[in-house]
């Protein structure tokens, strides 16, 4: 293993402002790389997403029948069936190459929160250091990005949150990751930012972070806010998406690295409550007739 080189990977479900974090990455000297998705509207500052690593995922979840926006909690063992074939070959020379000349660089996809067994071995595999910052925004602002980009019905962008965020808590763990909250970045940039350099031994650049501020963060794009307790509030919510939205609240407000042993135990409460996607779909008959009338499962970056 290189001990000099240190890789930071961005978790979070899709619309939970993974972008502005990876790009506030960049401040404390991390390097992003250049292959980036052109902006879009709905995403007009850019998503820092390497084309590369979005197309190896989404061939990933294929091999599975899967797409981003499936309700289905994969089981860990067959995430790790995709190292058997090429796309564990191609994953590890991606990293090399990311790596190549850098001895500090960083990735996100939000897909990579569904399919970390297989990239947690990749990681292993290369040889290099990995730190995991966990992006957190209100499932409420997520549920409602997802309308405006997706066409997707509320009750299913909820559970697209709890999925990813539950495979974030099971398969992170271990990994002490720091989670860092979406609207507390919004409102204060710096302190959020010198918080997460300290807990990744690094310093933020002033020059740097000046040029995240003015040019990048920009508040109005921010069209919603809820707090946890509009998750109690509505009726859409089940009561686990607030089990898990304040468990990682929680931890964005500690200032401080994960439990390991507490993310396992908490994992293990929600994947027995979840059980299986199709479960819950079978509850809700309403989002299932949504669901076939649904035409926009763009896949977008971010």
């Amino acid at each position: 293993m290189n001990n000099k080189q240190r890789l930071i990977a961005v978790l979070g479900m899709h619309r939970s402002g993974t972008s502005a974090i990876t790009k506030g990455l960049e401040a404390l000297g991390v390097h992003l790389g250049s292959d980036f998705y052109p902006p879009r509207p709905d995403n007009p500052k850019g998503d820092w997403e390497d084309r590369s690593l979005h197309n190896l995922n989404e061939e990933l979840l294929r091999a599975h029948n899967q797409r981003w926006d499936d309700l289905n909690l994969l089981d860990p063992a067959v995430v790790l069936e995709l190292t058997e074939g090429t796309f564990f070959s191609r994953a590890v020379a991606f990293i090399d190459e990311r790596m190549r000349h850098n001895t500090l660089a960083g990735i996100k996809d939000p897909r990579l929160s569904v399919l970390l067994p297989f990239w947690k071995r990749v990681f292993f595999e290369a040889g290099i250091s990995v730190a995991y910052v966990v992006s957190l925004r209100n499932p409420l602002s997520v549920a409602e990005s997802l309308i405006k980009r997706n066409a997707i019905p509320k009750a299913k962008g909820l559970w697209l949150w709890v999925i990813h965020n539950v495979c974030i808590v099971s398969e992170a763990a271990q990994t002490v990751p720091i989670v860092v909250d979406y609207d507390e970045l919004l409102d204060e940039p710096y302190l959020q930012l010198e918080r997460l350099a300290r807990l990744l031994n690094l310093t933020v650049e002033p020059d740097l972070f000046a040029a995240y501020s003015s040019d990048f963060l920009d508040p109005a794009l921010r069209h919603t806010r809820f707090s946890g307790n509009d998750i109690r509030a509505d009726s859409d919510c089940d009561p686990i998406v607030f089990k898990v939205y304040n468990e990682l609240r929680t931890q964005a407000l500690a200032f401080s690295r994960v439990d390991p042993v507490r993310w396992e135990q908490k994992a293990s409460e929600w994947r027995r409550s979840l059980g299986n996607a199709s479960g819950f779909l079978d509850l809700m008959p309403n989002l299932r007739r949504e669901m076939d009338l649904e035409d926009s499962r763009q896949e977008l970056p971010g």
